[in-house]
């Protein structure tokens, strides 16, 4: 009995702290438009990706520092508040992945739907609808075109959004409320693996049935 009490106590002493759910709160710095660091605690933004620090962007054909921009935006959202952040995964850096807000203002959703982060489709369709918000008003980025965060950081460079010809074009091209009619279409939007909850499902390209299209 006594080697038993030993064995949950061994278990439970090196159970890793990520299944633990970890509420932090205090001053923000922010590091780039989705990562912040309180308390020596650094922060990612679950479900939204950012632009990167040195990312280029365009807008009617002019160059502009979308990664700064993204950055700034959140500094602005956050103005020197108390941010409450929750969480319990981390990624491989060591970052804790966390929902966080300033009162009722969710910081994730806010920079989605104002066009200076995208929905991480890869992890979460949690904020999709917030981006389909921020494509209607072309919002922020949306405003020009882009390479996704996720390509931007594996060197690739094709603009997004796109029209079916694979030229640039403005987010009209995108047509965020209809569903893709093939999976070569949403290619040349930009698009891949796209859940059940986006606008832009179709069930006739979700082979395996579950639930993600063009895989």
């Amino acid at each position: 009995m006594k080697t038993y009490s030993l064995l949950i106590l061994f278990i439970g002493f090196w159970h890793p702290l990520s299944a633990e759910a970890q509420v932090i709160t205090g001053r923000a710095h922010v590091i780039d438009g989705d990562t912040i660091e309180i308390q020596r605690n650094k922060i990612r933004l679950y479900a939204i990706d950012a632009f990167e620090s040195k990312q280029i962007c365009k807008i009617s054909e002019k160059s502009y520092l979308c990664g700064n921009k993204s950055a700034w935006y959140l500094d602005t959202l956050i103005n020197s508040r108390t941010v409450i952040c929750k969480g319990k995964d981390k990624d491989r850096y060591g970052r804790i992945i966390a929902d966080c807000a300033i009162g009722n203002l969710n910081l994730n959703e806010a920079m989605v739907r104002a066009g200076w982060a995208l929905a991480y489709r890869k992890y979460s369709g949690k904020y999709i609808s917030s981006e389909v918000s921020a494509i209607n008003a072309r919002a922020g980025a949306w405003q020009g075109q882009f390479v996704a965060p996720w390509d931007y950081r594996q060197n690739k460079t094709n603009f997004y959004p796109r029209d079916q010809s694979g030229n640039s074009s403005n987010f009209m091209a995108t047509k965020p409320n209809q569903a893709f009619k093939s999976c070569k279409e949403a290619r040349n939007h930009g698009m891949s693996r796209i859940p059940k909850n986006d606008p832009r499902y179709n069930p006739k390209l979700d082979g395996d049935k579950d639930g993600i299209a063009c895989e």
